[in-house]
Protein backbone atom coordinates (compact mmCIF):
# COMPACT_ATOMS: atom_id res chain seq x y z
CA UNK A 1 0.00 0.00 0.00
CA UNK A 2 1.61 3.38 -0.85
CA UNK A 3 1.76 6.30 1.46
CA UNK A 4 -0.31 9.26 0.00
CA UNK A 5 2.88 11.27 1.69
CA UNK A 6 4.71 9.17 -0.94
CA UNK A 7 2.45 10.09 -3.78
CA UNK A 8 4.08 12.58 -6.19
CA UNK A 9 2.29 16.52 -5.55
CA UNK A 10 1.56 18.25 -9.25
CA UNK A 11 1.26 21.30 -9.53
CA UNK A 12 -2.02 22.86 -8.97
CA UNK A 13 -4.26 23.56 -12.11
CA UNK A 14 -4.96 27.12 -12.91
CA UNK A 15 -8.59 28.26 -12.17
CA UNK A 16 -7.92 31.22 -14.62
CA UNK A 17 -6.35 32.64 -17.12
CA UNK A 18 -4.40 35.19 -14.91
CA UNK A 19 -3.43 32.27 -13.07
CA UNK A 20 -2.38 30.18 -16.30
CA UNK A 21 -0.51 32.88 -17.38
CA UNK A 22 1.45 33.68 -14.21
CA UNK A 23 2.24 29.63 -14.08
CA UNK A 24 3.30 29.73 -17.52
CA UNK A 25 5.62 32.86 -17.19
CA UNK A 26 5.12 35.91 -19.33
CA UNK A 27 8.57 35.84 -20.71
CA UNK A 28 8.85 32.88 -21.28
CA UNK A 29 5.07 32.43 -23.02
CA UNK A 30 5.81 35.61 -24.79
CA UNK A 31 8.45 33.40 -26.52
CA UNK A 32 6.71 31.03 -27.67
CA UNK A 33 4.97 33.54 -29.73
CA UNK A 34 7.50 34.99 -30.88
CA UNK A 35 7.78 38.73 -29.22
CA UNK A 36 10.82 40.63 -28.17
CA UNK A 37 9.19 41.45 -25.00
CA UNK A 38 6.13 39.90 -22.77
CA UNK A 39 3.52 43.16 -23.10
CA UNK A 40 1.04 41.54 -25.43
CA UNK A 41 0.76 38.33 -22.59
CA UNK A 42 0.83 41.04 -20.28
CA UNK A 43 -2.20 42.33 -21.76
CA UNK A 44 -3.88 38.95 -21.67
CA UNK A 45 -3.36 38.45 -17.99
CA UNK A 46 -4.39 41.84 -17.16
CA UNK A 47 -7.86 41.47 -19.19
CA UNK A 48 -7.97 37.93 -18.02
CA UNK A 49 -8.29 36.66 -21.75
CA UNK A 50 -6.43 34.80 -24.18
CA UNK A 51 -7.57 35.52 -28.04
CA UNK A 52 -9.16 32.18 -29.17
CA UNK A 53 -6.94 31.69 -31.54
CA UNK A 54 -4.06 31.07 -29.54
CA UNK A 55 -5.63 28.64 -27.28
CA UNK A 56 -3.96 25.42 -28.97
CA UNK A 57 -0.38 27.10 -28.64
CA UNK A 58 -1.24 27.76 -25.00
CA UNK A 59 -2.95 24.31 -24.44
CA UNK A 60 0.80 22.80 -25.90
CA UNK A 61 2.84 25.40 -23.97
CA UNK A 62 1.18 24.53 -20.75
CA UNK A 63 1.47 20.81 -21.85
CA UNK A 64 5.54 21.43 -22.06
CA UNK A 65 5.26 23.13 -18.53
CA UNK A 66 3.19 20.30 -16.79
CA UNK A 67 0.30 22.28 -16.40
CA UNK A 68 -2.99 20.85 -17.14
CA UNK A 69 -5.04 23.08 -18.98
CA UNK A 70 -7.65 22.24 -22.34
CA UNK A 71 -9.56 24.26 -24.48
CA UNK A 72 -12.27 23.47 -22.65
CA UNK A 73 -10.85 25.52 -19.49
CA UNK A 74 -9.89 28.10 -21.93
CA UNK A 75 -13.33 28.42 -23.19
CA UNK A 76 -14.83 28.20 -19.53
CA UNK A 77 -12.82 31.20 -18.13
CA UNK A 78 -13.59 33.22 -21.73
CA UNK A 79 -17.28 32.46 -21.18
CA UNK A 80 -17.20 33.98 -17.48
CA UNK A 81 -14.83 36.69 -18.03
CA UNK A 82 -17.02 37.53 -21.00
CA UNK A 83 -20.18 37.04 -19.01
CA UNK A 84 -18.58 39.37 -16.06
CA UNK A 85 -18.06 42.28 -18.54
CA UNK A 86 -21.83 41.56 -19.96
CA UNK A 87 -20.64 41.27 -23.73
CA UNK A 88 -20.93 38.71 -26.29
CA UNK A 89 -18.32 35.89 -26.53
Amino acid sequence: MTDVADAPVSPKAPASVSELIEALGLSWLAGRFGHKNASTVQGWKVRNYIPGEHWLTIVSAASVKGISVSVENLASWHAEERGTQGGAP
